[in-house]
């Protein structure tokens, strides 16, 4: 079996719970969890990778304060990518990649202005988030 994070492989669904059990021995090994992600993509299973990769990411916070690694973060926005734009082991395209990273930075200063907003407010409940646009009550 051959696995690169961030380059196609392939890695046949059969391998998904060796690689599970693997990940539970080695529970911060970036590589392994990146492997077990990429078989569940090709076994079309990329809800499941996503959660792999969703529970790593809690478990290194939680547990040493550290992020995803940058291999990872690609192999999550690659998963993440949209539907027709890839198929299971291709590369996503730079325009793609543009278009995904500049959705993540206007997210990413929706939620900065309400987080300081509801600073500002002090206690507050949030009633609707429309767009990039939240209401704050």
């Amino acid at each position: 079996m051959r696995c690169g994070i961030g380059h196609a492989a392939t890695l046949p669904g059969p391998w998904v719970p060796d690689l599970s059990l693997w990940t539970q021995i080695y529970p911060y090994n970036e590589f392994l969890h990146a492997c077990l992600a990429q078989a569940l993509h090709h076994a079309f299973r990329t809800a499941d990778a996503l959660e792999v990769l969703r529970r790593l990411r809690q478990r290194l916070d939680r547990e040493l304060g550290l992020g995803l690694g940058p291999a990872l973060l690609r192999l999550e926005t690659q998963l993440r990518g949209p539907a027709n734009a890839t198929q299971p082991g291709e590369t996503t395209n730079l325009p793609t990649l543009k278009a995904i990273q500049t959705a993540l930075v206007d997210l990413s200063q929706a939620v900065q202005t309400l987080i300081n907003d509801a600073d500002a407010q002090g206690p507050a409940e949030i009633l609707a988030v429309k767009g990039t646009h939240a209401t704050l009550g």
